[in-house]
């Protein structure tokens, strides 16, 4: 392989649209396609509100994330109940933070590895999966600077909901 077919490789990409609950979680189960332990995902803009069935998942999810080893950091909304982002700092390698309150985004970003999926929970779901390592980075440089601006939670016990 030449230098112009190898440079061509590098920069080839990938995008799929998924649709529902269903979609954003085939999306998201990607990355254990790709990571190991050790590695991590980050999500950026994680929203306020999130339907129960969403939340249901994200537990069970984090569950299989520790078993895994994978290494998790979350910006959430500023206006998000804190119990949540407390509840998610009782996981291991977890580290939920606030973003900064002048900032609101209605999507959520998934980033790990070479993937970025932006996800729109509002008013249907919708998830964009794209595979590009350029676009992955560039994602992830957005949520380094965000999350220098965020400060780390103090532990505090979760409220517990009612069922």
């Amino acid at each position: 392989m030449d230098k112009n077919e190898s440079a061509a490789l590098a920069t080839q990409h990938e995008a799929r649209m998924y649709f529902g609950m269903r979609g954003m979680v085939t999306a998201h189960e990607h990355l254990y396609d790709k990571l190991k332990k050790g590695d991590e995902y980050v999500y950026l803009g994680v929203p306020s509100y999130q339907p129960e069935p969403h939340h249901l998942f994200w537990q069970r999810d984090h569950a299989r994330r520790m078993r895994l080893g994978i290494i998790c950091r979350v910006l959430f909304n500023a206006d998000t109940d804190p119990s949540i982002v407390a509840q998610r700092n009782t996981y291991k390698d977890m580290d939920a933070r606030f973003m900064r309150e002048e900032i609101k985004t209605p999507a959520m970003m998934l980033i790990y590895a070479d993937t970025t999926v932006i996800i729109v929970q509002d008013p249907e779901v919708i998830s964009v999966e794209i595979i590009n390592q350029q676009v992955a980075d560039s994602f992830k440089a957005y949520f380094e600077e965000y999350w220098k601006r965020s400060k780390k939670e103090e532990k505090v016990k979760p409220t517990r909901r009612r069922v």
